[in-house]
């Protein structure tokens, strides 16, 4: 188990554990909103093209800046994690400001050819994601 501090200027904390050994999962959690650039990334609501995560998307201006300063760090991780037990899933979630944050990670890692389940918190009730996408 190991987690993660501060990446970037609005990136939230995440913890990747092993979970419970009989379910071989790899766990990647993002963090709610906790400081004043959250909040202002929140509050970025404008959208951007996205293209590069999906073909015509545009998405949410904060959480796509938030999302492109960790992306590199977070799949690095995520790609060692799984390599050491290519076994385990990997099950993404979060809350509010984490959700968002979750749901682009778990669009990534499925591009570049990750299995993912993105789970809602708290298990899961889809109350804790704000919209994303036009």
């Amino acid at each position: 188990m190991f987690s993660l501090a501060r990446l970037g200027t609005v990136a939230g904390l995440f913890l990747l554990a092993q979970a419970a050994p009989a379910s071989l999962r790899r766990v990647l959690s993002f963090r709610g909103s906790a400081d004043l650039a959250n909040w202002v990334a929140n509050l970025n609501f404008g959208l951007e093209d996205a293209s590069d995560l999906c073909s015509g998307c545009e998405v949410h201006s904060g959480f796509w800046k938030a999302w492109s300063e960790i992306a590199d760090t977070i799949t690095s991780k995520v790609e060692s994690a799984l390599s050491d037990h290519s076994d385990y899933s990997l099950v993404l979630t979060g809350h509010s400001y984490g959700a968002a944050l979750a749901a682009l990670a778990a669009t990534a890692l499925r591009n570049s050819g990750h299995s993912v389940e993105l789970v809602s918190y708290p298990h899961f009730v889809s109350d804790g994601a704000p919209n994303l996408t036009k």
